[in-house]
């Protein structure tokens, strides 16, 4: 399976539960007509291919590294305080 058509799909459960699929479709208009037919209680809230997860992962870890930062980078003081 290409990364291209592997899809992590977020969306809500009747329940109200935020949950997220991994769907493999052939692009992201398919994934959402898929969705949609295959679970139609689940409202879609959004996707994103594994190969965006993946560059976006890459720019992620540039932007913390101090490299050319293509994604800002906010830090929660709490965080720094021990």
């Amino acid at each position: 399976m290409r990364k291209q058509n592997v899809f992590l799909v977020t969306g809500h459960t009747p329940a109200g539960k935020l949950e997220q699929r991994v769907v493999c479709a052939k692009d992201a208009t398919s994934v959402h007509g898929y969705v949609r037919s295959a679970f139609p209680d689940f409202r879609l809230v959004g996707s994103v291919s594994l190969a965006s997860l993946e560059e976006t992962a890459g720019q992620i870890k540039a932007a913390l590294s101090g490299g050319a930062q293509e994604l800002p980078v906010y830090v929660d003081p709490r965080l720094q305080q021990r």
